[in-house]
């Protein structure tokens, strides 16, 4: 079995997964709860450079959590 490393930044992560298969890693995983908001009824689309979404992709996953989430956090 391989032993699951830690990453430093989102690319790095991003990098591992391209030449690896989630299949080598399965005993690190954990079941987790999905729960869906069926109550959103409008989207917007952001225009942003690539340093700004790199940013904010950054900051989503050190709080464990999605861009949208994380937009709609700092807009509440």
């Amino acid at each position: 079995m391989s032993k699951m490393p830690n990453f430093n930044t989102l690319e790095d992560e991003a990098g591992f997964w391209e030449s690896h298969s989630i299949t080598d890693y399965l005993e690190y995983l954990q079941p987790v709860e999905i729960k869906m908001d069926r109550a959103r009824k409008d989207f917007l689309v952001l225009q942003m450079d690539i340093e700004s979404i790199r940013k904010l992709k950054n900051i989503a996953y050190e709080k464990h959590t999605s861009i949208s989430n994380l937009v709609f956090q700092l807009i509440r």
